[in-house]
């Protein structure tokens, strides 16, 4: 792939080059110039991959509405993340996949923070697939993150909740052999593939699946990507003292030493 940044306040149609148009909760909201970009860019076959968070954004309605989405309000909670040891309970584990190109070479837990809940129908011409799914005993939390959360029937969404779905439809007739696919991932959590957490789990294979697939390059989904056999650095207290101390005093003192002795023979010579 490569990658290119989009400033869809300059443009009116997206560059027919375009494999993947990936669209993300930003700092500010969209335009409805933009917003009515992103819609043609999806009416005329564009492939999209759509990273939401909780409290979406209602200027991307048109979007949502073109896809047959809706985000559930509030914040998914599971508590049995505790069992992996997570404390932090919108901290969403996902460890059971249907059997979809994305999902069914994953087979290990993948991790979503912060994610929102979808509930969607099925737009006319589409196949829509819940790939994400949570288990029986997570809710959709609309209170504050604080104290003992428990499920709230007057105002929260029980479980299972989707936060992942994948649609595809058909475009063209294959009498004049322009038949085409075109595919679309929604996703209600951006956070699972930054930095902090694309190590996590399967994060980073289910992301690398995901781009292969709304690129058409399926074949590329069985191939796993390359991981370092040992990722974690785990000392003992006394271990990583003596590390902060020779950081700290003993590599700031050799450094002193050795520009005292050049120094010093310096001024004999």
């Amino acid at each position: 792939f490569r990658l290119h940044e989009l400033a869809l306040a300059e443009i009116d149609v997206i560059p027919d080059d375009v494999a993947v148009l990936v669209v993300s909760s930003g700092r500010r909201g969209y335009s409805s110039a933009e917003i009515g970009t992103v819609v043609r860019y999806l009416e005329n076959g564009g492939n999209l991959l759509w990273l939401a968070d909780p409290g979406a954004s209602a200027d991307m309605e048109p979007v949502a509405r073109a896809l047959g989405v809706v985000f559930e309000p509030g914040i998914v909670v599971d508590p049995t993340t505790r069992v992996l040891g997570i404390d932090h309970p919108a901290f969403v584990p996902v460890s059971a996949y249907p059997a979809h190109p994305i999902t069914e070479s994953l087979d290990r837990v993948t991790v979503y923070p912060h994610a929102a809940g979808i509930a969607w129908s099925q737009p006319p011409g589409w196949q829509t697939r819940g790939i994400l799914s949570t288990g029986l005993r997570a809710w959709s939390e609309t209170g504050v993150l604080e104290g003992e959360l428990a499920f709230d029937d007057g105002a929260d969404v029980s479980g299972p909740l989707d936060i992942g779905i994948a649609l595809e439809r058909t475009l063209g007739s294959a009498e004049d052999g322009n038949q085409r696919r075109q595919r679309a991932v929604v996703i209600g959590d951006g956070d699972f593939l930054s930095n902090a957490y694309i190590g996590t789990g399967a994060n980073l294979r289910l992301a690398l699946n995901v781009f292969n697939w709304l690129a058409d390059d399926e074949t590329l989904i069985d191939i796993s990507p390359r991981a370092a056999p040992d990722i974690v650095f785990d000392v003992s207290p006394a271990t990583a003292g003596l590390i902060r101390f020779s950081l700290a005093f003993g590599l700031p003192a050799l450094l002193l030493g050795a520009g005292f002795f050049i120094w010093h023979r310096r001024r004999r010579l």
